[in-house]
Parts: C-alpha cells; structure tokens; sequence
C-alpha cells in the first residue's frame, strides 16, 4: 500500500505539491495525469524517497520498488555498457555478472527488440533505445511496486503498444501496483484502471471510465 497523508513538498519557498491526501492499494493500475509543471514527477520522486515533504507523511510498504525517472541519464561521464546498467537493478548483485544474470539481461533485451546492445556503451544507445534499457533496469526483478514516469515518451509508435501489453500482463499475473505518469490516458487507459489529476493539489482521483466521461478541464468536478 501507498499513502501520501497531507503531504506538501517545496523546492526553497515554491510550493511544488500542497497537501495531497491519497491511498494506493496493492495491485491497483494508477495513472497520473495534469498540465506541465503540475507536480506529477514530484509526487512521484517522493514515493520513491528522492524528495523528502516539507509537511506530512509518506508511507510505501514495499522495500524494492520498480522505478523509471521521466529524465534518463544520457549524458554518461564515464563508460558503462547495457549490461551493468541492467544489472543495477537487480536484487541481489556480486562483484562480477554471472552467467545466469546474463541470460536473464539477454532475455529481457530479446523481448525490447535490441538484444544487439548487451554489451554497447550505453552512450551510443538512440534515446529510444536507452529508454528499453531503463525500463528492464526498472522490471528485471520483478517488483510488486512499479512507477514509471513517462515510460513511452522515446519509443515507437509500433513497441509502444507491444510495451503495453507486455504492462497489463505483468500488472495481471504478478498482481503488481502500477503508477504511470502520462499525457496520453485515453489512448492508453486500461478497464478498472484509476486516474489521478494532479495540479498542484489532487484535484481527481477515481476512477478512469469516470473521469473520461465527466471529468470537466481539470477544474476538480466530476
């Protein structure tokens, strides 16, 4: 379960979140939505402990947690290829990647449709491709708990709806709790999926038939 409980969160005085009160189940399918520079990416940095709240209580039962950030490292200072970036979000790591973590990378890249970077730098990667990457680094475990913020922002059009097949089915045979941060709820929303509008407050959330029926430009009526 997640809880945010009267949680406001500041960068120096700008109120970036202000006292948003919710609940996530477990196994619930969560998107989020709302305008740019709504707070989206802030609530969820402090789900996963990036941003401490000036005010309130945030609380996630889960200790390993799935996570994408909407801004992916692309600018690498140092040389690290596919697979340490992959491994990185495994569980439990050694000091050397051994031969069964390899064939789960392998695997997974398989299904990315780019098996053929394993081993490349990941600063020759297309910004598309460094996204497949990220998002195996964020799935690899098979957490119950997954965030992902923008997910599909670099991908094609074509493996953006492979992807989301591959996420309803994870979301239905781990009975996982997903929170997706999108601009793109109605080509994407799935059956008995909630939505949470959010502009500096939580101004909706419910659920997502609901809210594409009656939801009135943000403004918070149902």
């Amino acid at each position: 379960m997640v809880i945010y409980d009267n949680v406001t969160i500041q960068y120096g005085k700008v109120v970036a979140l202000n006292e948003a009160s919710f609940s996530i189940q477990d196994g619930e399918f969560v998107y989020i939505v709302g305008p740019n520079g709504s707070g989206k990416t802030t609530l969820v940095k402090g789900l996963v402990g990036l941003i401490k709240p000036a005010i309130g209580t945030i609380y996630n039962d889960e200790e390993f947690v799935g996570y994408l950030p909407q801004k992916l490292k692309t600018d690498f200072g140092f040389p690290i290829t596919v697979r340490e970036i992959i491994y990185s979000g495994f569980k439990n790591q050694g000091l050397i990647i051994g031969e069964g973590a390899t064939q789960i990378i392998k695997k997974w890249l398989d299904y990315m449709e780019i098996s053929h970077v394993l081993n490349e730098q990941m600063s020759v990667l297309s910004i598309g491709q460094q996204q497949r990457v990220y998002l195996i680094r964020a799935l690899v475990s098979n957490p119950k708990l997954v965030i992902l913020d923008e997910p599909t922002s670099a991908l094609d059009p074509a493996f953006r709806e492979k992807f989301m097949s591959f996420l309803e089915l994870y979301h239905k045979e781990r009975n996982a709790t997903i929170i997706y941060v999108t601009h793109d709820v109605e080509n994407l929303m799935r059956p008995n999926s909630k939505i949470m509008y959010v502009d500096r407050k939580i101004k909706y959330f419910g659920s997502s038939s609901k809210y594409l029926e009656n939801y009135n430009g943000g403004n918070g009526h149902v």
